[in-house]
């Protein structure tokens, strides 16, 4: 890959996070489970868009000016006290451009959460796939503590 660069997302960047989003379902296992509609998606990336930097972001790893991977996230108060927690919503890089990228997407996500969110933790989720043992690895020599393991159970 040629020079690293990551960017804050903006409206000029809505159809390659729309297309990431479709890749990021059709390669999870919520395909099957709820459909895909990509105007929430939208939705989502509007309001990242709209002044609200310190809610909810979207950060873009773009090396020669277009976007092969995306980390969105959201930021809100924790249950158990008034702390603010970042909770990533979806994190996608195009398996070829994997690597050092997905890392340092991942850093700046964090940094984000920290120093812009102001938030004092970050909550990730792991999709069951054959990389779940190595990225439970990854998140680990990062710092993060497994706390819990979700389910998901279509009921309409």
């Amino acid at each position: 890959m040629s020079k690293l660069e990551l960017k804050i997302a903006t409206w000029d960047h809505l159809p390659d996070i729309l297309e990431m989003a479709q890749e990021f379902y059709n390669n999870s296992p919520y395909q099957g489970i709820e459909e895909y509609d990509e105007s929430r998606v939208a939705e989502i990336a509007m309001a990242s868009f709209e002044n609200q930097k310190d809610r909810i972001v979207i950060l873009l790893v773009t090396p020669e000016g277009k976007p092969v991977g995306m980390v969105a996230g959201l930021a809100t108060t924790a249950v158990f006290n008034h702390n603010r927690v970042a909770t990533e919503l979806i994190w996608w890089v195009y398996p070829e451009y994997r690597g050092k990228s997905s890392l340092e997407l991942f850093k700046a996500y964090e940094y984000w959460a920290k120093n812009v969110a102001k938030c004092s933790s970050v909550v990730t989720a792991l999709l069951e796939d054959e990389l779940v043992d190595r990225l439970s690895s990854f998140y680990q020599r990062q710092g993060y503590t497994p706390a819990e393991r979700a389910f998901i159970k279509r009921i309409i």
